[in-house]
């Protein structure tokens, strides 16, 4: 049986996955101080086993990004969209995804996982050019 790719990967010491994050900066309602809010990328599935009585649907906008708030601030899972030069966030509320009238900045990151001891090189390989000698 071939190796996966996960497989290959981990033999070469190279992360799996990228997780991705955004953070979003609005103006809250209850203080009217700046929320910031940092959401881990996942899906719509995930995010309707994780939050069943929420009954979330999908939003509106097409190539949607949904997150689940890591940060203590903001919402427990928002949406994301970039419309050409705009960008759009989304939270769910009473049956329906509302846009952010007050947000402020969107900041997306990648953070790259620490290769643990189960994932590391396992491939020994001499220099190509070894000019040593």
């Amino acid at each position: 049986m071939a190796a996966g790719n996960n497989d290959i990967n981990c033999k070469l010491g190279v992360p799996i996955t990228d997780e991705k994050l955004c953070t979003i900066r609005y103006t809250g309602r209850t203080h009217n101080a700046t929320v910031i809010a940092t959401g881990r990328l996942t899906t719509l599935e995930i995010l309707r086993q994780e939050f069943p009585d929420d009954d979330i649907q999908a939003c509106q906008e097409d190539n949607i990004e949904y997150y689940k708030t890591e940060s203590k601030d903001g919402p427990k899972f928002f949406a994301y969209h970039r419309d050409g030069t705009k960008d759009k966030a989304y939270y769910w509320d009473d049956g329906h995804w509302n846009g952010y009238k007050t947000l402020k900045s969107v900041e997306i990151s990648t953070v790259l996982p620490r290769a643990d001891e189960s994932c590391t090189s396992t491939i020994s390989q001499e220099p190509a050019d070894d000019r040593r000698n």
